[in-house]
């Protein structure tokens, strides 16, 4: 007794509604972000979001630092200038030993 057989493979599929459809295609996307290859996707996808979000968040921060390390780089430069200027420039020795104290380093 043989079998008989409506439509092929390809006509059944044809047939689907536009709802199997979407949920065979939404099964297929659960099961690849499952896989190891979705998962290493997810994971780079989260460390590049969550990089952005702290520049975000972190930016305004930088930027407020950047301006008193500049700040504090001049005005010790003019510190050290002005040590050198009032010391003798051949008496190197000198200048460092009594320099620190006078910027507060040490």
């Amino acid at each position: 007794m043989e079998r008989r057989r409506y439509g092929s493979r390809r006509q059944r599929k044809k047939q689907r509604t536009w709802l199997k459809k979407c949920k065979e295609y939404i099964r297929q996307l659960v099961a690849f972000l499952f896989s190891n290859v979705g998962i290493i996707g997810l994971v780079v996808g989260y460390t590049i979001a969550g990089s952005f979000i702290f520049m975000t968040i972190e930016g305004r921060h930088v930027q407020k630092m950047k301006l008193e390390v500049l700040g504090n780089r001049s005005l010790y430069a003019q510190k050290l200038w002005n040590i050198t200027m009032q010391l003798n420039a051949k008496a190197s020795t000198n200048v460092l030993h009594s320099g620190t104290p006078k910027l507060g380093i040490c």
